[in-house]
């Protein structure tokens, strides 16, 4: 039996990631902002929710990550997996308590910082897996990235390929520099979940 963090696990593709985990015979351990989603999550998983457990946390902004970071190390004897299911959409102009944009700060940012501070847990597994969902793109496209990280102004359609091709750029850098650790980048195909929850014809 494996015990897998999802991080965005409380809905959407994470959430059915986790109901196959289950299935499977595995530990998992939800992660998201929402108390209610989890509870939710954890209900429908019937009786196989004795192997299930949920952990709020704000993974846009540093000390959220860091405080997420620290109660599962607290928490968790073994961390055999991390599945990277967050996400936002927006097309608007804001800003976390950071001053980063969301879509960098939970697509890209929460990703590398939560992964690189569970990195010692994740050594200990025999065989440690890291997994990020994300929208196909090819890695060859022309990107900006004299504008990464600070994207002032963000414009969706220019930027977010810098974010995407982050987690492809990181998921290669854990390759090369852990020692048998699987690193994957996954795109999951179209899904009609939250995240698109303020996109047009949704």
């Amino acid at each position: 039996m494996k015990t897998i963090l999802i991080a965005g696990g409380n809905c959407g593709i994470g959430r059915q990631a986790a109901r196959d985990l289950l299935a499977d015979g595995h530990r998992v351990v939800l992660m998201g902002r929402d108390q209610r989603k989890g509870e939710a999550a954890l209900a429908s998983f019937g009786n196989q929710a004795d192997r299930a457990s949920f952990v709020a946390a704000n993974l846009s902004t540093h000390a959220g990550v860091r405080d997420a970071a620290r109660r599962m190390l607290d928490q968790q004897d073994g961390i055999d997996a991390l599945v990277h299911s967050t996400g936002v959409l927006t097309l608007q102009e804001s800003r976390t308590a950071d001053g980063l944009h969301p879509f960098f700060a939970v697509n890209y940012l929460s990703r590398y910082h939560l992964t690189q501070l569970l990195l010692p847990v994740l050594r200990q597994a025999e065989r440690p897996v890291v997994v990020m969902m994300t929208a196909a793109i090819p890695p060859t496209d022309d990107t900006d990235f004299a504008r990464f990280p600070e994207f002032t102004a963000f414009d969706f359609g220019r930027d977010r390929k810098a974010v995407q091709l982050g987690n492809h750029h990181y998921a290669a850098h854990l390759t090369d520099t852990e020692p048998g650790l699987a690193a994957a980048v996954v795109n999951a195909g179209a899904a009609k979940t939250d995240i698109m929850r303020i996109a047009p014809g949704t």
